[in-house]
């Protein structure tokens, strides 16, 4: 059964770590690593919001007025986004106290640079794999996860009115793809190439939302719960933090027989997760997946935890413009300082965006 109780950022004994770089590189959650996008090198910059020591971050943290003092290693974006944090880090000297690595989501180049380094790390890339795979979520959730079966060509498909095409370990809509688009080509090739790796889901009608958790020392705490902001059935564009209170017995009752499911899937596991579901006006929930990493709406929870808020607003790439004068945590794209984000955190305020995690 997991608790459920608001975690402030400072309670989280991990991020306390004195010893430890902490670092942030979402590369490896794409479709595919190599894919040049420009918006990876942003949120190499979050890690100072939530960590107490080292933290790892390139030039342009230099426009954030983070909440507290930290120990920053500077890592140069340089000339290529496919280029990951750990790559790049390599060149960088380490200060004789740090004899750890931890890893917001995995890497395998972070592994090779913990090994190359002699540091401990959180979170290996093969850990991640076996942890993510949505096959066997599936299997273990059983009925508490929407209809599914598993894909291996587009014969299979042939005739599907609704529903999504997944990937085993897809992260984001990139890699859903909807009945409309089963004949595709870029369908056709994908299972082509790896016909083992998908999945077909049935559309289960409700809300989306998702509770944010930590795992730690065996014990499971949900700390957030939320409302998704998803556009075109696929794509997270933010989320409504919502009160915990508005967590009724009877879902927290599903998420927590959920969770107890996963489990097997969870051992030895100590870090952050969070759960995507569908909830319907009768409170029957269908979990959709759970990413076994910080999330997008890890860090903003966190923070809205932090300021004792009871609710919030979390949008991605909302100009400042459009956020002036709003109530919100904004982590947002300012079009004028050449993609770089501008967050700005205001404790008392209710409301969380893009702009607010990324810089001013």
């Amino acid at each position: 059964m997991a608790e459920i109780s608001p975690v402030p950022v400072d309670e989280v004994r991990f991020l306390k770590a004195r010893d430890t770089l902490f670092t942030f590189d979402f590369r490896a959650l794409g479709e595919d690593p190599s894919y040049r996008i420009p918006a990876m090198w942003k949120y190499e910059n979050l890690t100072p919001w939530i960590a107490l020591g080292w933290a790892t971050v390139n030039e342009d943290a230099a426009l954030i007025a983070y909440r507290s003092p930290y120990k920053q290693l500077v890592v140069p974006k340089g000339d290529d986004p496919t280029i990951s944090l750990y790559r790049r880090l390599k060149a960088a000297a380490l200060d004789r106290s740090i004899r750890a690595l931890w890893v917001a989501v995995p890497h395998p180049d972070a592994d090779e640079f913990a090994l190359q380094k002699g540091l401990r790390i959180n979170y290996s890339y093969k850990q991640f794999l076996r942890l993510n795979d949505k096959l066997e979520q599936k299997k273990l959730l059983r009925d508490l996860t929407p209809r599914w079966r598993p894909v291996g060509a587009t014969k299979e498909l042939k005739g599907v009115a609704s529903g999504y095409l997944k990937r085993r370990h897809g992260s984001g809509g990139f890699t859903v793809f909807k009945a409309s688009e089963m004949g595709s080509s870029k369908v056709r090739d994908l299972l082509a190439a790896q016909p083992s790796d998908w999945y077909f889901e049935e559309t289960a009608s409700g809300v989306p939302h998702s509770v944010q958790g930590l795992r730690s020392g065996g014990r499971h705490v949900v700390f957030g719960f939320s409302e998704q902001c998803i556009e075109d059935g696929r794509y997270f564009k933010g989320s409504r933090i919502l009160p915990l209170a508005n967590l009724t017995a009877k879902v927290a009752a599903q998420l927590s027989a959920a969770i107890d499911r996963l489990e097997p899937l969870f051992s030895g596991y100590e870090g952050f997760w969070g759960i995507d579901f569908i909830l319907d006006e009768d409170e029957t929930v269908k979990v959709l997946e759970a990413n076994v990493r910080v999330t997008a709406a890890t860090i903003p929870t966190l923070m809205v935890n932090f300021a004792n808020a009871s609710r919030a607003l979390y949008r991605e790439d909302v100009p400042p413009r459009e956020a002036a004068g709003s109530s919100a945590i904004i982590l947002t794209v300012d079009p004028d300082r050449a993609g770089v984000d501008v967050l700005k955190f205001q404790p008392n305020e209710t409301v969380l965006d893009k702009s607010t995690l990324l810089g001013i």
